[in-house]
């Protein structure tokens, strides 16, 4: 099977298409011939339906495509090796298995240090109310967003054993240390899932504000790990199965929302110039889900999300370390968040460490003694 381009897409919609595809669409193989896709899958005959929804995403990709550029640092890269090695020598990274690594030594002191930094941002100048939440999300958090319809692709859900005796002791049996395995059938082993682990932090806070009435302006912060069914082609800290991510989330009126979420940016752009990396803010938006295409947020969303992308030099592309967000009301009218019968806006900030901190590795190199001074001072790093 084939899709007829006819010059209608550009070269890098086309390519942005073969890599998205490899999540959005693992069941199928794409290969770029003349000016067609040929298209491989396990059916024998790929329906109209499918068709259409290859080129639908086409379409997303190029009016996504251009985005618009907030900020952009000058700073020029020297060091381009890739620090793995070197950290995985000196036991300060250790990978436990695909897309899952421990830290300890100078890279998890950054790591910390990063955390306290935005920690404190949030504490201190927007007096905000500090939270733990559960790794876990209801059912019912993802059913009013519609996380299931959107993003299936990333989703890990949670179960136990059924509670029988019987499957118990068949369980046991199947999977002692004497047998040879490395998967877990599911088969009629588990109970139906209830749960899932979270693919964002910042959820749990909107929906345990479900149905308040009377909300009044507020700001929150939490950190915690974030799990996705994503992981790295390059065995790197670029993409992993389980990552760290604080949050900041500002939830109430519509100006208070913006003010917080511009005043916040500003913060944002100032600490990463201090870092002297080599990064982009950009206004952008991730379109990529296989439910229904809501047209009206896909018109207002060139201004919902901002993306901070660091320059990787040993994998010669940028990754997202941090994103800038601007929710409008969603969450507001999923959880029927009101105030004076008016839905709530809502927005957060959220920084990914292990990326920020393999950014800073992969810029300057694994001797933090020559990263920049005024860096370091800013997240308080005694050498």
């Amino acid at each position: 099977m084939e899709i007829n381009l006819n010059n209608q897409y550009s070269k890098k919609v086309i390519i942005s298409f073969l890599e998205k595809s490899k999540e959005l669409f693992p069941e199928y193989k794409f290969k770029i011939k003349n000016k067609s896709i040929q298209i491989k899958g396990n059916k024998k005959k790929i329906s109209s339906i499918q068709i259409k929804t290859f080129y639908k995403t086409l379409d997303v990709i190029e009016r996504l495509g251009e985005k618009k550029l907030y900020y952009k640092s000058d700073k020029k890269i020297t060091y381009k090796k890739d620090p793995l090695p070197a950290l995985e020598k000196k036991s300060d990274v250790k990978r436990l298995s695909d897309g899952l690594f421990q830290f300890q030594g100078t890279f998890l002191k950054v790591f910390r240090l990063l955390n306290n930094f935005f920690y404190n941002l949030a504490i201190k100048k927007y007096k905000a109310v500090d939270q733990e939440n559960p790794v876990l999300w209801p059912i019912d958090l993802y059913k009013k967003i519609n996380y299931f319809s959107e993003f299936p692709q990333q989703i890990l859900m949670v179960s136990g054993l059924k509670k029988n005796s019987t499957i118990y002791k068949n369980f046991s049996n199947n999977y002692s240390i004497n047998k040879n395995f490395k998967e877990i059938k599911i088969g009629n082993y588990f109970e139906n899932s209830k749960f899932g682990l979270q693919p964002a932090v910042c959820d749990n806070c909107y929906y345990a504000l479900k149905n308040i009435k009377k909300f009044k302006n507020s700001i929150f912060t939490t950190y915690n790990k974030v799990f996705r069914n994503e992981f790295s082609k390059n065995n790197s800290l670029d993409r992993l199965l389980s990552f760290s991510v604080r949050d900041i989330m500002f939830v109430g009126t519509q100006y208070f929302v913006k003010k917080t979420r511009d005043n916040l940016l500003k913060d944002i752009k100032k600490f990463f110039i201090n870092s002297g990396l080599s990064f982009t803010i950009e206004i952008a938006n991730d379109p990529f889900f296989i439910g229904k295409f809501n047209k009206n947020i896909f018109q207002q969303s060139h201004e919902l999300k901002y993306e901070i992308l660091a320059n990787i030099p040993f994998l010669k592309k940028k990754i997202a370390i941090g994103s800038i967000n601007y929710h409008l009301d969603t969450f507001g009218r999923a959880f029927n968040i009101k105030n004076k019968n008016q839905f709530i806006y809502s927005g957060c900030i959220g920084i990914g460490f292990e990326r920020l901190v393999l950014a800073m590795y992969s810029q300057y190199g694994v001797d933090t003694k020559k990263w920049p001074q005024k860096f370091l001072s800013s997240i308080n790093y005694k050498k």
